[in-house]
């Protein structure tokens, strides 16, 4: 029954987090909150603010924290709102101090606005959602032929050096997008899976790019794409 799967995912929680795993946790949200309220315009302080704020919020979310609820709910708030003013027109997130940004910061950013989309009021969930889908379209407009995306934004479908650790990013804030309830074709996602899939190396690592057979691999991108390609 769904109650003993719950009480059987409980026992498994207790058993595996420690209590020195709580207070590692304890302390990591707080210094997250410290940052959240280190700024003036309400963005995490980092030389890629979109991109830290974004992982902030998510990382305060995912504790149980929502838009003006919770212990941290404070930084939620003035994270979510950040990343709303960094919106462009166009669908690309970025801070007025990293104007180009990369869209890893977009992949970021719409993945914890898809998360938000839930938790803030109803006076600006319409707001949000035109934002959001303005991203989601950028990046479905941007992927490669081959099934990637690269670290910066050249206009729609540009055949240019698409990378995988992007591609990553991009994958799980379209899956996110499309679990908020959002339209998102899911040919984009599963071309960008293939992607990855393709990046495999036979000893089990997984390459940076397809692009000119470029053979650089890593174990962070390699536990990335696993973990992207396991819950997606």
């Amino acid at each position: 029954s769904a109650t003993s799967v719950r009480s059987e995912e409980d026992d498994f929680f207790l058993r595996e987090v420690t209590p020195h795993m709580e207070e590692a946790i304890r302390r990591g949200l707080q210094y997250i909150d410290s940052e959240g309220h280190g700024t003036r315009d309400g963005g995490f302080s980092s030389s890629y603010p979109v991109a830290a704020t974004s992982l902030g919020v998510l990382a305060l979310m995912a504790s149980g924290n929502g838009y003006d609820r919770g212990e941290y709910g404070r930084s939620v708030r003035k994270g979510v709102d950040y990343l709303l003013k960094s919106c462009q027109a166009n669908g690309f997130i970025s801070a007025t101090s990293d104007p180009d940004g990369r869209m890893h910061s977009l992949g970021y950013a719409a993945l914890a606005l898809s998360q938000a989309d839930g938790m803030v009021p109803r006076t600006l969930q319409q707001g949000l959602r035109e934002k959001l889908t303005r991203s989601i379209n950028l990046i479905v407009k941007s992927q490669t032929r081959e099934g990637g995306w690269g670290y910066h934004y050249y206009g729609e479908a540009e055949d240019r050096w698409d990378e995988a650790s992007v591609t990553i990013c991009m994958i799980q804030a379209l899956r996110a997008a499309r679990n908020a309830g959002l339209e998102v074709d899911v040919s984009v996602i599963r071309h960008a899976q293939d992607y990855v899939r393709r990046c495999a190396k036979p000893d089990g690592s997984f390459r940076y790019s397809l692009a000119q057979n470029y053979e650089r691999s890593s174990y962070e991108l390699t536990a990335a794409a696993v973990s992207t390609l396991n819950s997606t």
